[in-house]
């Protein structure tokens, strides 16, 4: 509830002094004889005897009383203090008064406040498959404002201390406010000077989705030391949990998530500082916590029956000399260096569908190769660079990330590297490709900034037809997706 302001009215603040009389009971209410009490009414007050070294303080309510008592009689400097930033006093403050022996000396504080008005900033930000065009309403203490759009910012005034209720309505029964809505908004004296409380609600609609989406999601965190790092943690959405999920949380960088083909279990790189990267698997609740004893590991792709795992693996960090595919088994043996016989830099495995095949980045293409280790078959050659394959569910084709004129997009090709096809073409670079459980789907990274880490707020999951048409907005501030293969 706000605190009650009075706008151009005077508020009353009676102060008192009382001396006993000789014979006085001492009791509650009662002072010793030859001393007084002062009676003070709203606000902070500080009184001092001048000349001597009494001093006392106090709070009081708004219209409340304080009584301060055994006060020798003499002459005393009052203080109304602790204002709000609203309001003014009327006359000296301080002020000096006297008490004497058998009389009440009384003094009036006159408080005139205007009333407070600050400002809030609501920005909403829409993302999903069914994007409700309307737009919303924003109500504060249950007053509807005014419209706001899809993606819109909105300054709105709100007047008075204490809790401000802000609430998004008019959402679609096929969308989700992710976070708390309503939200309150406190208002305190002391962030009367701020001009903008900021606050973003964000809105996801996707109520077909099918399966289970993981991302990265990525923080600027600046600190007091005046430097700012990026933190990452890795989120899911599903169809229970409409509104995405931290799986992981260790304040650092975490990546490459990718989920089990049935969807229960996760893995991803766990980036710890002054140590290895190392993969982690858990399930998707969050439990059954493992870590794959494999330093500068990093892109793990699961097999088919989820029973063993594909990944990068370099001799020291950064170390693009010397990089393999090795296999694993989940409880961390039967590890086989599936390309150290090849003598290249080997990267981003992924394994197909149908379980006999790893698609792999070597030196800027791409190739397949057995899990036996036999069978390498280039499927592109290139002059600009390929990046991070995607089998299809079907197996009969892989996407990836195609340099084209300097900048990353969207290709895909036939299993056996013909038949290739540029699906994007966006300024804004696009990579990571994930096909949905169906295969009529693609997710894919979009970045509007250059460079690494990624903006976190200039980067978004997108998920367009496989032919590369309709492409939305599918979950703001995210990257690096993985959909599970379970429908």
């Amino acid at each position: 509830m706000n605190a009650p302001l009075i706008a151009g009215l005077p508020i009353a603040l009676f102060t008192s002094l009382v001396l006993s009389t000789c014979g006085d009971s001492t009791g509650p209410g009662n002072t010793p004889d030859n001393t007084g009490a002062l009676s003070v009414t709203t606000y902070h007050v500080e009184i001092n005897a001048t000349g001597e070294q009494h001093f006392e303080s106090r709070y009081v309510g708004l219209n409340n009383t304080a009584l301060f008592r055994n006060l020798t009689p003499g002459r005393y400097r009052i203080q109304l203090s602790r204002i709000e930033s609203n309001c003014a006093v009327a006359g000296d403050n301080p002020r000096t008064v006297s008490v004497t022996v058998g009389d009440t000396t009384a003094s009036t504080f006159d408080v005139a406040c205007v009333a407070v008005t600050t400002s809030l900033e609501v920005w909403t930000r829409s993302c999903g498959t069914h994007v409700d065009q309307d737009g919303y309403t924003i109500s504060i203490d249950g007053v509807v404002r005014e419209p706001i759009g899809v993606n819109a910012t909105d300054t709105l005034s709100v007047a008075g201390l204490g809790g401000h209720t802000v609430f998004l309505g008019d959402v679609a029964s096929e969308c989700v406010v992710c976070g708390s809505n309503p939200r309150v908004m406190n208002v305190t004296r002391m962030n009367l000077e701020s001009t903008i409380f900021a606050w973003l609600f964000p809105v996801l609609c996707s109520p077909n989705l099918t399966g289970k989406i993981a991302f990265v999601r990525y923080k600027l965190t600046c600190g007091g030391w005046g430097g700012c790092v990026t933190i990452s943690d890795i989120r899911l959405l599903s169809p229970d949990h409409r509104c995405p999920i931290r799986l992981s949380n260790t304040l650092l960088l975490d990546s490459d998530p990718a989920l089990s083909p049935n969807g229960e279990k996760i893995a991803f790189v766990e980036g710890i500082v002054d140590a290895p990267l190392r993969i982690i698997i858990m399930n998707t609740d969050g439990t059954a916590v493992t870590r794959l004893e494999q330093p500068y590991a990093s892109h793990p792709s699961w097999s088919p029956d989820g029973g063993r795992i594909a990944f990068a693996k370099s001799s020291s960090p950064g170390d693009v000399r010397d990089s393999d595919i090795y296999l694993i088994d989940v409880d961390g043996t039967g590890l086989v260096n599936l390309t150290g016989h090849l003598g290249a830099v080997n990267i981003a495995p992924a394994w197909s569908p149908d379980d006999d095949r790893i698609v792999f980045v070597s030196a800027g293409d791409l190739f397949v190769i057995g899990v036996d280790g036999m069978n390498l078959t280039r499927l592109t050659q290139d002059t600009e660079s390929n990046d991070d394959p995607a089998w299809s569910p079907d197996a009969a084709r892989i996407a990836f990330t195609c340099e084209r004129e300097g900048r990353n997009e969207i290709c895909v090709m036939n299993a056996d590297g013909t038949g290739l096809l540029q699906l994007t073409n966006n300024p804004a670079g696009s990579r990571d490709p994930v096909w949905s459980p169906d295969g009529a789907k693609i997710v894919f990274t979009r970045s509007y900034t250059s460079g690494f880490p990624y903006d976190p707020n200039h980067t978004t999951v997108f998920l367009m037809n496989a032919d590369g048409s309709e492409a939305k907005p599918l979950i703001d501030r995210a990257s690096a997706p993985t959909w599970s293969r379970a429908q």
